[in-house]
Protein backbone atom coordinates (compact mmCIF):
# COMPACT_ATOMS: atom_id res chain seq x y z
CA UNK A 1 0.00 0.00 0.00
CA UNK A 2 1.52 3.30 -1.07
CA UNK A 3 1.69 6.08 1.48
CA UNK A 4 0.60 9.55 0.52
CA UNK A 5 0.54 12.84 2.33
CA UNK A 6 -3.03 13.32 3.52
CA UNK A 7 -4.82 16.65 3.36
CA UNK A 8 -4.64 17.10 7.12
CA UNK A 9 -0.90 16.46 7.10
CA UNK A 10 -0.37 19.04 4.35
CA UNK A 11 -2.52 21.59 6.23
CA UNK A 12 -0.52 20.92 9.40
CA UNK A 13 2.75 21.41 7.50
CA UNK A 14 1.52 24.71 6.01
CA UNK A 15 0.37 25.99 9.41
CA UNK A 16 3.69 24.92 10.96
CA UNK A 17 5.64 26.80 8.28
CA UNK A 18 3.48 29.90 8.83
CA UNK A 19 3.98 29.76 12.60
CA UNK A 20 7.71 29.27 12.10
CA UNK A 21 7.84 32.31 9.81
CA UNK A 22 5.78 34.43 12.22
CA UNK A 23 8.07 33.45 15.08
CA UNK A 24 11.21 34.37 13.17
CA UNK A 25 9.70 37.66 11.97
CA UNK A 26 8.62 38.46 15.51
CA UNK A 27 12.07 37.71 16.87
CA UNK A 28 13.66 39.91 14.21
CA UNK A 29 11.53 42.89 15.27
CA UNK A 30 11.52 42.23 19.01
CA UNK A 31 14.07 44.87 19.99
CA UNK A 32 12.12 47.72 18.40
CA UNK A 33 9.36 47.97 21.03
CA UNK A 34 9.25 49.66 24.39
CA UNK A 35 9.52 47.29 27.37
CA UNK A 36 5.75 46.75 27.63
CA UNK A 37 5.43 46.09 23.91
CA UNK A 38 8.42 43.75 24.04
CA UNK A 39 6.79 41.85 26.90
CA UNK A 40 3.51 41.47 25.03
CA UNK A 41 5.31 40.45 21.83
CA UNK A 42 7.29 37.87 23.81
CA UNK A 43 4.05 36.37 25.17
CA UNK A 44 2.71 35.97 21.63
CA UNK A 45 6.01 34.52 20.40
CA UNK A 46 6.06 32.00 23.23
CA UNK A 47 2.45 31.00 22.43
CA UNK A 48 3.26 30.59 18.72
CA UNK A 49 6.31 28.52 19.62
CA UNK A 50 4.25 26.21 21.84
CA UNK A 51 1.63 25.71 19.12
CA UNK A 52 4.41 25.12 16.57
CA UNK A 53 5.97 22.41 18.76
CA UNK A 54 2.59 20.74 19.27
CA UNK A 55 2.12 20.66 15.49
CA UNK A 56 5.63 19.30 14.98
CA UNK A 57 4.94 16.62 17.58
CA UNK A 58 1.76 15.61 15.78
CA UNK A 59 3.63 15.49 12.46
CA UNK A 60 6.33 13.31 14.02
CA UNK A 61 3.68 10.95 15.38
CA UNK A 62 2.04 10.74 11.96
CA UNK A 63 5.44 10.04 10.40
CA UNK A 64 6.33 7.51 13.09
CA UNK A 65 3.35 5.38 12.10
CA UNK A 66 5.44 4.27 9.11
CA UNK A 67 7.76 2.51 11.58
CA UNK A 68 10.82 3.18 9.45
CA UNK A 69 12.99 4.46 12.29
CA UNK A 70 14.87 2.20 14.71
CA UNK A 71 13.71 1.98 18.32
CA UNK A 72 16.52 4.21 19.59
CA UNK A 73 15.42 7.00 17.22
CA UNK A 74 11.84 6.77 18.46
CA UNK A 75 13.02 6.96 22.06
CA UNK A 76 15.28 9.90 21.20
CA UNK A 77 12.28 11.63 19.66
CA UNK A 78 10.13 10.99 22.73
CA UNK A 79 12.80 12.62 24.89
CA UNK A 80 14.19 15.32 22.63
CA UNK A 81 10.99 16.71 21.08
CA UNK A 82 9.67 18.07 24.41
CA UNK A 83 13.18 19.05 25.55
CA UNK A 84 13.75 21.00 22.34
CA UNK A 85 10.32 22.61 22.72
CA UNK A 86 11.21 23.78 26.22
CA UNK A 87 14.55 25.02 24.89
CA UNK A 88 12.81 26.94 22.10
CA UNK A 89 10.34 28.53 24.52
CA UNK A 90 13.23 29.46 26.83
CA UNK A 91 15.22 30.89 23.92
CA UNK A 92 12.26 32.99 22.75
CA UNK A 93 11.64 34.26 26.29
CA UNK A 94 15.34 35.02 26.78
CA UNK A 95 15.48 36.75 23.42
CA UNK A 96 12.79 39.10 24.75
CA UNK A 97 15.09 39.87 27.70
CA UNK A 98 17.83 40.94 25.27
CA UNK A 99 19.89 37.80 25.65
CA UNK A 100 22.45 36.96 22.94
CA UNK A 101 21.14 36.97 19.37
CA UNK A 102 22.59 33.56 18.64
CA UNK A 103 19.77 32.04 20.69
CA UNK A 104 17.59 32.44 17.60
CA UNK A 105 19.20 29.25 16.29
CA UNK A 106 16.93 27.15 18.54
CA UNK A 107 13.54 28.33 17.20
CA UNK A 108 15.00 28.78 13.71
CA UNK A 109 16.81 25.47 13.15
CA UNK A 110 15.04 22.83 15.23
CA UNK A 111 11.60 23.19 13.57
CA UNK A 112 13.25 22.77 10.16
CA UNK A 113 14.97 19.58 11.34
CA UNK A 114 11.84 18.13 12.95
CA UNK A 115 9.66 19.05 9.98
CA UNK A 116 12.17 17.54 7.57
CA UNK A 117 12.29 14.35 9.63
CA UNK A 118 8.49 14.10 9.66
CA UNK A 119 8.39 14.64 5.90
CA UNK A 120 11.21 12.15 5.34
CA UNK A 121 9.17 9.54 7.22
CA UNK A 122 6.18 10.20 4.95
CA UNK A 123 7.91 10.29 1.55
CA UNK A 124 9.14 6.85 0.44
CA UNK A 125 11.32 8.31 -2.33
CA UNK A 126 13.34 10.24 0.26
CA UNK A 127 13.69 7.13 2.40
CA UNK A 128 15.12 5.27 -0.57
CA UNK A 129 17.81 7.93 -1.02
CA UNK A 130 18.95 8.52 2.57
CA UNK A 131 19.23 5.70 5.12
CA UNK A 132 17.17 5.93 8.28
CA UNK A 133 20.20 5.68 10.56
CA UNK A 134 21.82 8.70 8.90
CA UNK A 135 18.69 10.85 9.07
CA UNK A 136 17.89 9.93 12.67
CA UNK A 137 21.47 10.40 13.85
CA UNK A 138 21.88 13.81 12.21
CA UNK A 139 18.50 15.14 13.30
CA UNK A 140 18.47 13.96 16.90
CA UNK A 141 22.15 14.76 17.57
CA UNK A 142 21.71 18.28 16.20
CA UNK A 143 18.48 18.78 18.14
CA UNK A 144 20.20 17.62 21.35
CA UNK A 145 23.17 19.95 20.85
CA UNK A 146 21.08 22.98 19.89
CA UNK A 147 18.70 22.41 22.81
CA UNK A 148 21.56 23.06 25.24
CA UNK A 149 22.06 26.64 23.99
CA UNK A 150 19.46 28.32 26.23
CA UNK A 151 21.27 26.85 29.23
CA UNK A 152 24.62 28.18 27.98
CA UNK A 153 23.40 31.78 27.49
CA UNK A 154 22.84 32.68 31.17
CA UNK A 155 26.05 30.89 32.15
CA UNK A 156 28.00 32.90 29.58
CA UNK A 157 26.41 36.15 30.75
CA UNK A 158 27.12 35.33 34.41
CA UNK A 159 30.73 34.48 33.60
CA UNK A 160 31.20 37.79 31.77
CA UNK A 161 29.61 39.74 34.63
CA UNK A 162 31.87 38.00 37.13
CA UNK A 163 34.94 38.80 35.01
CA UNK A 164 33.85 42.45 34.77
CA UNK A 165 33.39 42.65 38.55
CA UNK A 166 36.82 41.08 39.07
CA UNK A 167 38.38 43.60 36.68
CA UNK A 168 36.75 46.51 38.56
CA UNK A 169 37.84 45.09 41.93
CA UNK A 170 41.47 44.69 40.83
CA UNK A 171 41.59 47.95 38.87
Amino acid sequence: MARTLGTLTVVMLVVAVLLWGLTLAGLASLGREDPAGRGLATVFLVAWTIVLWLLLGALLVIGARTRTAPTWAGLAGLLLHPVSGAAAVAAVAMFGDRQPGWLVVVPALVPVLLGALALWQLVPAWQARVPVSTVATVVWTTVALVSVLPVAAPLTRARRAQAARAAVDTG
